[in-house]
């Protein structure tokens, strides 16, 4: 997916997403002001101009939305999630993921559904230096890190495969953290739960990902700065 230029860092996960025309803007505004108890801080970030969204089928009714925020630094994004029970921050912790899990939502029953999840989870909860980044095409590095793949990782830059378990599903995946690449393999189960089980260190020194936190805000990296 090619990113709008007004959006100052790509999405966290890769899909098909979808900017919001202003009269649905308008109203996912509302939405959100209305779920404020829950949402606070993301309200406060900024002022909103612009969203984009991707329904997450694993969980029905649920979706990512970004936020386009104009901070006092600069363009930012902002990520909560959006369902049955208002809006969410998202926060890089995996406390509200396992909340919603819960709940008996969440359908893993496919391949499909199970490699969207992994997807999903990586994205929205963070380690140290940032999210586990699913590198499943060259064009997702260039997307992220504003370089090409090295060639010696372009044979495991693929779509994540899930396999079928005891206990649910393998799934494995080129994974991005920090500077350096790994080929890993992940167990899920029906319930939500995620444990990477293995993992293959293939390349320390990559371009980072020029995306950088501070709090709920998500801002485009300057070359000196690090994430």
């Amino acid at each position: 997916m090619s990113i709008p230029s007004l959006w100052p860092t790509p999405p966290l996960l890769s899909g098909t997403w979808h900017d919001l025309d202003p009269a649905l803007a308008a109203e996912v505004r509302l939405l959100l002001i209305s779920s404020q108890v829950r949402c606070f801080p993301l309200i406060n970030a900024g002022n909103m101009v612009g969203y984009r969204v991707l329904p997450l089928p694993f969980w029905p009714e649920w979706m990512w939305i970004d936020a386009l925020v104009e901070t006092r630094t600069g363009p930012a994004t902002a990520a909560f999630l959006y369902g049955p029970h208002g809006a969410h921050a998202i926060d890089g912790a995996s406390a509200l993921v396992h909340d919603i899990n819960d709940s008996g939502l969440l359908d893993v029953s496919t391949p499909e559904l199970a490699a969207a999840y992994l997807r999903f989870f990586c994205g929205a909860v963070r380690g140290d230096e940032g999210p586990f980044y699913l590198i499943e095409s060259r064009g997702r590095f260039a997307e992220l890190t504003g370089r090409p793949l090295p060639e010696a990782l372009l044979a495991r830059a693929v779509p994540v495969t899930a396999e079928r378990s005891a206990d649910g599903w393998r799934l494995d995946a080129l994974v991005q953290y920090g500077a350096a690449m790994f080929h890993s393999r992940f167990s899920l189960t029906p319930g939500g739960l995620i444990e990477m089980v293995d993992d293959e260190p293939l390349q320390g020194d990559v371009s980072p990902v020029r995306i950088g936190f501070d709090g709920l805000v998500a801002h485009p990296l300057g070359p000196e700065e690090k994430s």
